[in-house]
């Protein structure tokens, strides 16, 4: 091929596209066959390798009664490459795939009762991002762990993270239906005497504090079934165990726990709250934001709910 005034300058490197083509052509012997591979037509391999041959100032190329056989200048090339450009795409597909998931650490309760029954609305409006969630109960640190956001519970706001806060935690006393039918309503004091309550050991502080929120006098009562943490309070109460204590957007629907009811009006505003955190390396992407602006809807929505 004869020098081109027109080639592109040679500090611009060719294409991925055009050097993938010009691989496959030389080691397939065939346009056709690049082509199918490539999943494109055979028209556009051949334009990929001339565009390919004009940017170098050579030809690479020579069609044959076999196909297509490789010059001296080809050849060399090829060699050159070797498997620099299926390295380079798997590094771009595992930085694709990686941009494309979302890693959040969050609370066991809130991820089974208030985030997974939501998950399929999010789910719906952006299909091609994957949402990994891992549960924990401690504080991670985004620094040492590799998370690209969290749901954390606190007062907030924690240094070097983004927080914004879902909503304020509440607490009330919740239980079967069936069960609160069965106990007598004509005093608080008359229900908590029938109905046993359930307490949960990662939250030692609930009914001391729900009982100081309630204004009720005399010391708190003792629960009477304790298990592990707040979601296997949850599912004891379910079960018919008794009563526990709950924040009320997690026992409305869509969670699993919705069957619990509520003792209406007995609701005990907590100084704590549920925060959306991104550390400031993550705080420019564009699917974290996405995750962010949904959790803050549903969060909004749900507050709604319990106002009324």
């Amino acid at each position: 091929m004869e020098p081109n005034s027109e080639i592109v300058s040679p500090t611009m490197l060719p294409s991925l596209r055009a050097l993938r083509a010009f691989a496959i052509v030389a080691t397939e012997g065939s346009f056709e066959r690049a082509a199918q591979r490539l999943s494109v037509s055979r028209s556009a391999v051949s334009h990929l390798i001339r565009d390919l041959e004009h940017q170098l100032g050579v030809q690479l190329l020579v069609r044959s009664r076999r196909g297509a056989d490789m010059t001296p200048d080809g050849r060399q090339l090829l060699v050159s490459m070797g498997d620099a450009i299926q390295r380079i795409e798997t590094a771009v597909e595992s930085f694709r795939h990686d941009r494309s998931q979302i890693r959040l650490s969050t609370l066991a309760t809130l991820a089974t009762c208030w985030l997974i029954p939501r998950l399929p609305d999010f789910q719906g409006r952006h299909k091609n991002l994957q949402l990994s969630i891992s549960t924990t109960t401690r504080a991670i640190d985004f620094s040492a762990e590799d998370f690209d956001c969290g749901i954390r519970h606190g007062v907030g706001p924690w240094p070097d993270l983004s927080c914004t806060l879902l909503f304020r935690e509440a607490l009330v006393l919740a239980g079967l239906a069936t069960l609160l039918a069965k106990t007598p309503r004509r005093s608080l004091g008359a229900l908590l005497r029938a109905a046993p309550l359930i307490g949960a050991r990662t939250r030692p502080h609930d009914l001391a504090q729900w009982w100081q929120g309630m204004s009720l006098r005399g010391q708190a009562p003792r629960a009477e079934l304790i298990v592990e943490n707040r979601a296997q309070a949850v599912a004891a109460a379910l079960a018919g165990a008794g009563m526990t204590l709950i924040d009320p957007k997690f026992i409305e629907p869509p969670s699993p726990m919705a069957s619990l009811v509520r003792l209406r009006g007995e609701v005990v505003s907590l100084p704590e709250g549920y925060f959306f955190v991104v550390p400031e390396r993550n705080q420019g992407r564009k699917n974290v934001r996405l995750l962010g602006a949904w959790l803050a809807s549903e969060a909004s929505r749900s507050g709604l709910r319990n106002a009324q």
